[in-house]
């Protein structure tokens, strides 16, 4: 297979640079975010920014494989990768900047659920596009663990 350059990188750079602007967005509500008691596995502040970006980076690889694909179901896939990026991107301002930790957590769960849609589609096309979106997808799980025990122990 001969790799696009072009819808590559514009495949890659939107979910991370659409996740640096929802970062830079929520960075301005960080304070109550410290004040909060956190679970025990809480990662430092740090390593949020570094996960996330290697999940959009393999995000993007991932729909561009699809985008690529000569499969007719791409168009589908491509919809709930559209679809889960959008809810993925909200999640963030219900949690820090408004600050309603169950409705986030609720939000999540959905997230999952659409993340399991994506992969199942996507792994029709290529199952590599799927593997890609497991790190994802065990992220997401992790961070509904973190949400809700944030929301028990405050």
């Amino acid at each position: 297979m001969i790799i696009k350059i072009k819808p590559l990188l514009i495949n890659v750079l939107i979910p991370v640079l659409l996740g640096l602007f929802i970062g830079f967005v929520v960075s301005f509500n960080m304070g109550a975010y410290e004040q909060l008691l956190k679970p025990a596995l809480t990662p430092p502040n740090w390593a949020f920014s570094l996960v996330w970006t290697a999940l959009y980076v393999l995000m993007g690889v991932s729909a561009y494989m699809i985008q690529v694909s000569h499969s007719w179901t791409k168009n589908k896939a491509l919809n709930l990768y559209r679809l889960q990026l959008l809810v993925n991107l909200c999640w963030p301002l219900i949690f820090f900047n408004l600050q309603l930790y169950l409705t986030a957590a609720i939000w999540l769960v959905a997230l999952i659920v659409l993340i399991v849609c994506m992969i199942l589609a996507f792994s029709k096309i290529s199952p590599l596009a799927g593997w890609l979106q497991f790190p994802y997808l065990l992220w997401s799980i992790f961070a509904l663990y973190l949400n809700i025990s944030i929301c028990l122990l405050n």
